[in-house]
């Protein structure tokens, strides 16, 4: 079995009904249904959502973007179980982005301030 989308479907069908492949033309079959198709989610990122009690800190971080132009974005961020968790708002239930921290030293300055680095202090 082989799945094209609809547009490319479409244009292989009409290019074997004109060359008279009725074998082929017989093969394609399109998935009727009025069932709507849901964004998958990972389940890595079901697990958290941004007002999760148990994490070990959650709050804004401004990420600088890798587009040309390097702008800042900022987004709610959890921290839990050696995971970051981005979230696009802070009530928001499913994440867009996990960034492992595993071996990584969370060290905290104050009460709002803190360094989350890899391996040895600076």
């Amino acid at each position: 079995v082989v799945r094209v989308c609809s547009e490319c479907f479409y244009v292989l069908r009409k290019k074997y009904e004109q060359e008279n492949n009725t074998q082929l033309v017989n093969l394609c079959k399109t998935k009727h249904g009025s069932r709507q198709v849901q964004d998958h989610v990972p389940s890595r990122y079901k697990g958290v959502s941004a007002t999760c009690q148990d994490g070990q800190m959650s709050g804004y971080l401004r990420l600088r973007s890798t587009s040309r132009s390097g702008a800042w974005k900022q987004s709610w961020w959890v921290l839990k179980n050696h995971v970051m968790y981005r979230f696009k708002a802070p009530n928001d239930v499913k994440a867009v982005s996990t960034v492992p921290v595993l071996g990584w030293t969370l060290e905290t300055l104050s009460d709002k301030n803190f360094e989350l680095y890899e391996g040895v202090s600076p």
